[in-house]
């Protein structure tokens, strides 16, 4: 499902009024810093966020927190052709941010504002920058240019440099409570009796219930589960298991992999199914734990997280050869880690 387009008069999300309040009091007391660094989980909307305090910082005439949505300024945001606002992100077919596009980021950086005398650019996801584009970054945050904001967003701030890090003021995202974010989940998915366990499922990160769900969500994750567990089991191949699994994708049976195997873990040390996240899925997961120990899925873990590492790397792995690999190298035993 696609995520809904906020309109002007609804430029944030619920759960969002904390750090929007905080920087509009920047903004009215004349403190905003040079850089802001937007971090938190996935799925919060940090970049919506950014959208937002774009637009209400490139208004015309912004109301106390949030743009007008009817001067020419989000009007010319609103088309895409502000003049004054600058979004870098990796260009198509590539994963990374190139360091021509910070190069030109930064001469655009030092000229001119040409309408209300601030540029903004937002950076997303600012963890796709290699070292050499971090680097010709972090010269013009030492030196930034005036009535310039740069806002870096990004779920792994680990990845940026230190330096990078240091010179940026940190806007946390932290995972909404849900009382902040079923009303509004209620609206997107008007019917869905499943919200709060689909909550708990993505983690509390209410934009990927959102994105994730349709009618037959939770019937794709149990077929995933069950076929871990059959492989597990030896009732059935792993070409079987390939076959089962070829229409899903494959990042997304991956990572139910990675959450499938972590609750295992956490069952077996403890034997309480409190502690199990995936609810939906809790049968799976105790026949997976009754067939192998915890030594087997420590090893798994590493596999399968290695197979993701491998699937979010830049270079053009085949999804179908590496599901085949792994799904081979359980039904054999053989989880050697590369």
């Amino acid at each position: 499902m696609a995520l809904p387009d906020l309109p002007f008069e609804s430029q944030f999300y619920p759960w969002q009024i904390q750090p929007r309040e905080q920087l509009a009091r920047q903004y009215h007391q004349n403190k905003l810093p040079h850089a802001l660094l937007l971090s938190g989980q996935a799925d919060l909307g940090k970049r919506n966020f950014a959208n937002g305090i774009a637009r209400f910082l490139l208004c015309g005439a912004p109301e106390l927190e949030q743009a007008c949505g009817h001067c020419s300024g989000c009007a010319l945001i609103a088309a895409g052709t502000h003049p004054d606002l600058k979004i870098v992100q990796p260009e198509e077919a590539s994963k990374q941010i190139k360091i021509d596009q910070v190069r030109a980021l930064i001469d655009w950086s030092f000229h001119t504002a040409q309408r209300n005398g601030l540029k903004i650019a937002i950076i997303d996801p600012a963890d796709a920058m290699n070292v050499a584009t971090a680097n010709a970054l972090l010269k013009s945050l030492e030196e930034p240019a005036g009535n310039t904001l740069m806002m870096l967003v990004t779920h792994q701030p680990a990845k940026l440099l230190a330096t990078i890090r240091s010179r940026c003021q940190r806007v946390e995202f932290a995972r909404p409570m849900p009382e902040a974010v079923l009303p509004w989940l209620a609206q997107q998915l008007p019917g869905n009796q499943h919200l709060a366990m689909l909550l708990n499922i993505a983690g509390g990160a209410p934009l990927a219930v959102v994105r994730q769900s349709d009618e037959q969500y939770l019937q794709r994750r149990q077929v995933v589960a069950q076929r871990l567990a059959d492989l597990l089991v030896m009732q059935a191949s792993a070409a079987e298991t390939l076959a089962k699994l070829a229409v899903d994708d494959p990042v997304m049976v991956v990572n139910l992999l990675l959450e499938l195997i972590a609750d295992c873990l956490k069952w077996q040390f403890s034997k309480n199914n409190k502690d199990i996240k995936n609810i939906d899925i809790e049968r799976e997961i105790h026949v997976i734990c009754e067939s192998v120990d915890s030594d087997f899925l420590f090893r798994l873990y590493e596999r399968v997280l290695q197979e993701a590492r491998h699937l979010a790397s830049t270079s053009n792995v085949s999804p179908q050869l590496l599901l085949e690999g792994l799904f081979d190298a359980i039904s054999h035993r053989q989880l050697k880690v590369f």
